[in-house]
């Protein structure tokens, strides 16, 4: 059970600590006066939605704990086990306890060890079952109903690894029709891609031979003006002065000067000299030799880069790199195409033999189902009838789940692949997120009328009964220890009110039960009565929730039978209502 919940900070509600009783807890309250906040704590332990925008203003932040007293062998400690977190020190006590500041930093505790919010969802699911208004707008959707059908489910594994398995499944199927229609259309641009690829390959195209033939140019260029000019030099050598070479001038200055001396030093620079030139000569010669350019060579290189220049245009890319990378997209196309339809033949194997395990997992989902309903639709009966609506009766549609997948040309299949492909697509169009079917109540409100969908004929009031009827027959077999039901009295009123609060009173034996409300029918059958009161204090709302007496009770229960004013009248209708709730339901 839910023994106590200590909130402070929280919206209109400063402070304040509630122990609860085992059973029936009523709170009820004026319009406005903070019921549903205490909606919003429980949901908030629960590891729900929490920003800075529930923190009251003026404080830093919002504190919620809550103190669980539970059987040893309770779920949620399995959960907590699972989760690597402590058992308690003290048995059976388990402490929840979430923290929101204003700057939207959300933390949580389990027996004041920090958790995850998913951690603290794992473990919050086994202890409080929250239904609410917005549960009956769910029950007037059919897309909801398999989801209360399956709570009556003896082997309620079975939906989630369907629900698993199919999404598996259809995400393989997507994946594998985006690979089979790739490959139709590569098929199709193959003789595109081919001579695309024979275009490239004529040119033989590499990183390296792209630089090395744009060097070669280059340094082409610069080589053919050095070899000039080295030609120049030797010209100059080879004409010297007044027509004849350089080194024989020399010779000729060293006859002359020999003429009046051999030691001459002018001899002996003359000798220098001319040693100097014939090596110059020589050295020259060797790099004319060096730069001697083949002009064939430059042209091929030319003629080469060309081309490389005219693919960058043709296939649109700026660089080699770019062209590289084209070459092997074009390589990879025909690699996807020889090996393509091998790894496609293979994937549908797979994907068939999916979708024939998933079919049988759908037909053992729908018996299931079928069974669960059988089993559960005479004490649903029951309890409508015990709910004022005698005569009535929950009855099940489930329709076939239809859906046609898009049209896909796969005209290269052989027969076998036609045939499995045609298997999946079948199973597809059977086979839901949910099942093999939509499944659907009908409401029968009088025997021999018509069973209609519950949005057309059932009113608020019914559907809070039909509600509360489906929840009664879950609480059988439920593993929540508390269940806390937001005024889903709406649109009932009279002895109809009487019958659900007895009914409250009902699951309370089994189930500690929480119960806003606002009708003082179901108000008298609480074992413990809370009122929410909000006033203003230092010019600020405050609301607060007091556990009242057996005296207050009875004046609480008579503001609500007058509207809000409490007369002799209205005090002794009270007394009448619970006289009545004493007696229960007969």
């Amino acid at each position: 059970m839910l023994h106590s919940i200590y909130i402070r900070g929280l919206a209109v509600i400063d402070e304040l600590s509630i122990e609860f009783s085992s059973q029936l807890n009523v709170i009820t309250g004026e319009t406005g006066a903070g019921k549903s906040i205490l909606i919003k704590a429980l949901s908030l332990i629960l590891g729900g939605k929490g920003s800075p925008d529930v923190v009251r203003k003026g404080m830093d932040q919002a504190v919620v704990s809550a103190v669980f007293q539970l059987p040893a062998d309770h779920q949620a400690f399995e959960q907590l086990t699972a989760s690597g977190l402590p058992m308690p020190s003290e048995e059976s006590d388990l402490i929840l306890r979430r923290q929101i500041s204003t700057k939207g930093r959300s933390q949580a505790w389990i027996n004041d060890v920090p958790v995850t919010l998913s951690i603290l969802k794992s473990v919050g699911i086994h202890l409080i079952d929250v239904f609410g208004q917005h549960d009956n707008h769910k029950l007037l959707d059919p897309q909801y109903h398999s989801h209360y059908l399956d709570q009556f489910l003896s082997q309620n594994e079975i939906v989630k690894r369907y629900q698993k398995d199919y999404q598996r499944l259809s995400a393989d199927v997507r994946n594998l029709r985006k690979a089979i229609e790739h490959y139709q259309t590569k098929l199709r641009d193959r003789d595109y891609i081919e001579f695309r690829k024979a275009e490239l390959d004529q040119l033989d195209p590499t990183t390296e031979n792209y630089y090395e033939s744009r060097d070669f140019l280059v340094n082409s260029k610069a080589g053919i003006a050095q070899h000039e000019a080295l030609r120049c030099v030797e010209d100059i050598m080879d004409r010297g002065f007044q027509g004849k070479m350089l080194a024989e001038a020399f010779q000729e200055i060293i006859r002359h000067l020999q003429k009046f001396s051999d030691d001459h030093f002018l001899l002996e620079q003359a000798h220098n000299i001319e040693e100097q030139l014939n090596q110059y000569s020589f050295e020259v010669g060797k790099e004319i030799g060096k730069t001697d350019v083949n002009e064939r060579d430059i042209e091929l290189a030319k003629d080469r880069l060309n081309r490389y220049h005219e693919l960058f245009h043709k296939l649109n890319v700026r660089d080699i790199e770019g062209l590289m990378a084209n070459y092997e997209q074009l390589c990879s196309e025909l690699d996807f195409l020889d090996s393509g339809a091998s790894e496609i033949n293979q994937n549908l194997k797979l994907i068939a033999q999916q979708a024939e395990s998933l079919q049988k997992l759908g037909t053992r989902l729908s018996q299931y189902r079928q069974k669960a309903f059988q089993r559960i639709h005479r004490q649903i009966k029951q309890e409508l009838t015990q709910l004022n609506m005698k005569g009535a009766e929950l009855t099940l549609q489930m329709l076939p789940w239809e859906y046609k997948s898009p049209s896909l040309d796969a005209s290269w299949f052989t027969d076998e692949q036609r045939e499995l492909w045609a298997m999946v697509q079948d199973v597809m169009s059977q086979c839901g997120p949910d099942g093999m079917e939509r499944v659907q109540f009908l409401l029968q409100s009088n025997p021999g009328d018509e069973p209609k969908p519950l949005s057309k004929i059932a009113s608020g009031g019914e559907i809070s009964r039909i509600m509360l009827g489906i929840k009664k027959v879950l609480s059988e077999g439920a593993h929540t220890c508390v269940m806390v039901f937001d005024e889903i009295d709406t649109g009932i009123s009279g002895q109809t009110a009487n019958i659900v609060g007895a009914k409250l009173s009902e699951i309370s034996k089994r189930f500690q039960v929480i119960c806003i409300s606002h009708l003082p029918q179901v108000a008298v059958y609480g074992d413990c009565h809370f009122k929410v009161s909000k006033s203003i204090v230092k010019g600020r709302a405050e609301s607060k929730i007091s556990r009242m007496n057996r005296e207050q009770c009875l004046e609480e229960v008579a503001r609500l039978l007058s509207s809000g004013e409490i007369t002799k009248s209205s005090l002794q209708n009270a007394r009448d209502l619970f006289k009545v709730s004493q007696r229960g339901l007969h």
